[in-house]
């Protein structure tokens, strides 16, 4: 079937126009959720505190939820023995996940982390399905970078229609340290549109704390939820402190 045969198929199914008083309701509450920040900031623990949570393991960087785990917490990982390694097993998970809410899942948030490595696997994908002449075997021509970025923007989007809690992991991208850090994400309209989307956009970040007197040396792990001059931060629906621990208490 083809686009347009589909989209006119679609537009069949839909109910009738009307005017109706507008209800809140718990699809208005704080659901699509992206974490970012640099390596070691915490965003994959603070995942692991959201309700229930399935992780769609793309990189195999879950060590940091030991500590959850140890205390009772029940995290779930799809492929069981992860990581995904494959753009096309990675639409596979995706249907798993979609099917499995239609059918009454064992878990309320679904964390993918992270789409960095999404959006790589995406572009191993392109250049395996496109014979072109390239400098390199593995560049990506100007053409490939648009089929990239399309990829990404359908990618989010069908991320955040799943019915549940949705939990965006990303890393950063700053070119120095004037620039206000964003999500480091191929295209420039991927990060703008995912942000976009999403209800909560949280800028994890950690700092060294120095022993004191009264307390050995430690790391402090936080988040934040308000913009500024140095993130690019985000909350719709809900009240949070300017800077919140990084172990927001979802569990």
């Amino acid at each position: 079937m083809s686009k347009k045969a589909q989209a006119v198929a679609v537009a069949a199914e839909l109910p009738p126009l009307e005017i109706g008083k507008y209800a809140p309701s718990e699809r208005d509450s704080v659901r699509k959720w992206v974490l970012y920040g640099r390596s070691g900031s915490g965003k994959t623990y603070m995942a692991g505190t959201f309700p229930r949570p399935l992780f769609v393991d793309l990189e195999g960087g879950m060590a940091s939820l030991v500590p959850l785990i140890k205390d009772g917490k029940e995290i779930l990982r799809l492929p069981a023995a992860g990581p995904i390694v494959s753009y096309a097993d990675f639409l596979d998970c995706l249907e798993l996940v979609e099917l499995s809410l239609q059918e009454g899942a064992g878990f309320e948030t679904v964390v993918f982390d992270s789409i960095n490595q999404l959006q790589y696997l995406m572009a191993l994908e392109i250049v395996a399905a496109f014979d072109k002449t390239r400098e390199y075997d593995d560049q990506l021509t100007r053409s490939d970078y648009g089929k990239l970025a399309r990829m990404m923007e359908t990618a989010i989007v069908r991320m955040f229609s799943l019915n549940c809690q949705v939990v965006i992991v990303c890393g950063t991208q700053q070119q120095d340290a004037n620039d206000t850090i964003w999500p480091a994400l191929i295209g420039t309209k991927s990060v703008p549109n995912m942000l976009r989307l999403a209800d909560a956009v949280g800028y994890c970040l950690s700092e060294h704390v120095p022993a004191t007197a009264t307390a050995p040396e430690h790391q402090l792990y936080q988040v934040s939820f308000s913009n500024c001059a140095e993130w690019v931060a985000k909350l719709r629906g809900a009240e949070v402190p300017f800077l919140s621990p990084n172990v927001y208490p979802f569990s």
